[in-house]
Order: C-alpha cells, then sequence, then structure tokens
C-alpha cells in the first residue's frame, strides 16, 4: 500500500481481517462504493484510489475525524466520510459495492464499554448485532446489479450469514479464508464463549470473505 495512515488513540487499529478484507477487494473505475465502519478509513481510503466515489460512515465521532485526517493527508478528494449508524447518512442512496468489517466477536449480556474504543468490538450475545443489519439493509442500498463484501468470524456464525443471504435471493459464496489464533478479546471472554458453545476450534477462528450478489433471476 502507498497510503500514509495515521491512527487516533481513540480509533481502533487495523487487523488481519482489515487486510484480508482488503486483499479480496477489486473496485472498478465506475463504481460507487459505501464502507460501514470505516475506522481509520484504510479500506475506504484504498477503494477510492480507483473508484469513482466512496461513502464511509461509522458511529465514532473520532473515527471520523481520524479517515477524515488520513483521506486530507493522502490528497484523496473523491471520498465522503459521515457520522452515523450504518446506513443512516446516505439514506436515498444506492452503491455498487458494499464493503464491511463489522463487530463480530461475541459479547456477554453484561458486559459495558468503558470507552468508546471498546464500541469496535462488540458485538452483541452472538456477534450477529451489526451483521444482521447489514444485510437487512441490502435491498434498499445496493444496486440491482450491486454485490456485498464482508469479512466475518466463526465466532458469529458464518452459516447464518449465508443462509440469510440466499433467503433474501442473493447468491454467496467464500472468497478467502484464514485461521487465526483467538485474539485479545476473544481471548479475554474464552470462558463464557466456551459455554455458548460458539468454538469450532479451542485456540483459534476462522476469518471468511462473503461476496454478495443477487441473483441473475431476481434482476427485472
Amino acid at each position: 500500500m502507498t497510503l500514509k495512515i495515521e491512527r487516533f488513540p481513540q480509533v481502533y487499529p487495523p487487523q488481519m481481517d482489515t487486510f484480508l478484507l482488503l486483499e479480496n477487494l477489486d473496485p472498478t473505475h465506475d463504481d460507487v462504493i459505501l464502507e460501514l465502519g470505516t475506522g481509520c478509513g484504510v479500506i475506504a481510503l484504498h477503494l477510492a484510489q480507483t473508484a469513482n466515489k466512496v461513502y464511509a460512515t461509522d458511529t465514532n465521532p473520532f473515527a471520523v475525524e481520524n479517515a477524515r485526517h488520513n483521506a486530507k493527508m493522502n490528497c484523496i478528494s473523491n471520498v465522503v466520510i459521515a457520522p452515523g449508524d450504518l446506513y443512516e447518512p446516505v439514506q436515498g442512496k444506492r452503491f455498487d459495492l458494499i464493503v464491511a468489517n463489522p463487530p463480530y466477536v461475541p459479547t456477554p449480556p453484561d458486559w459495558h464499554a468503558t470507552s468508546i474504543l471498546e464500541t469496535a468490538w462488540n458485538g452483541g450475545t452472538d456477534g450477529r448485532r451489526l451483521i444482521d443489519r447489514i444485510i437487512q439493509g441490502l435491498a434498499q442500498y445496493l444496486k440491482a446489479d450491486g454485490r456485498l463484501v464482508l469479512v466475518q468470524s466463526s465466532l458469529a456464525d458464518i452459516p447464518k450469514t449465508q443462509r440469510q443471504l440466499k433467503a433474501r435471493r442473493y447468491s454467496c459464496r467464500i472468497v478467502a479464508q484464514k485461521w487465526l489464533p483467538l485474539g485479545p478479546v476473544s481471548r479475554s471472554r474464552y470462558p463464557w464463549l466456551k459455554r455458548q458453545s460458539t468454538f469450532i476450534h479451542p485456540d483459534a477462528e476462522l476469518l471468511v470473505v462473503i461476496e454478495a450478489r443477487k441473483r441473475s433471476d431476481c434482476q427485472r
């Protein structure tokens, strides 16, 4: 990557899932793209180097300022970074590509964030707090011939994501996968996660990149 990226202390740093996602994105020059949960903006700015225009949203105001700072530092002007919850800042728009790396680590029901940074890994009790909402919004925000590219972990029920997409008449495929040791957040919640029967491996998780497209027989 040729981008210069700085990270503010209140913003979650890019991790292995970020780079796995980046390796499997192939925007075109005509694409108008939406990234949900941009963080410091590394994915949005990477896409903006090729795409026509990129919109990026985040609920963390520090992340919004961080991504704007990095866009300015890299002289990238075809990116709009807006504060707000998922699709809320882009109502009325449709996109060729929607990209997301949402929180997916399951969170105990009695857990409470002590800082805004910690909200970046709150996936809800099943890890799907945002994944489900992202899928639900596709019909309203994805163009008929558009696609979703999303990265998630086996901790958040990969087959459920596939079932939800297929139920909405999307074809989906896993375009990349990688086993990784459990991260610090997962390790800290290991006893609770183990009781939930979440793990399919005792000390590792499977990351997958899922691509979804509207099935051709549904396009009218």
